[in-house]
């Protein structure tokens, strides 16, 4: 698992691209935000196997009033044990997701 988080580090731009993440019960990408102004960019990554059947390959633990933003895009998944492919926390959060991700695919663990 990949965790990523900025409680008292500066803020920047984080890029993962062409990995490749196996399930094994957790979620491949973790990210917890405290700050706002972050980018997130997971680009072309393969997720396969059982990301756990409440979260996501991508889960995103997006605290109350912290904007950040999250571009999930040109990445493949093969989900067993139903796993979601992104999951993120609140539903009424600052953050922003920009995802080629089918909306169907994307679960909203707790409002």
């Amino acid at each position: 698992m990949l965790v990523f988080g900025t409680d008292s580090s500066p803020v920047g731009v984080y890029t993962v691209s062409n990995c490749t993440f196996n399930g094994v019960g957790t979620q491949g990408i973790y990210i917890n935000e405290g700050r706002s102004g972050a980018v997130y960019n997971i680009e072309n990554c393969s997720f396969t196997g059982d990301f756990g059947a409440s979260d996501g390959a991508v889960t995103i633990q997006n605290n109350h009033g912290v904007d950040f933003t999250v571009n999930v895009t040109g990445c493949t998944f093969n989900m067993t044990n139903g796993s979601h492919e992104i999951s993120y926390h609140y539903n009424d959060s600052a953050f922003t997701l920009n995802t080629d991700v089918d909306p169907s695919k994307i679960y909203c663990k707790e409002n």
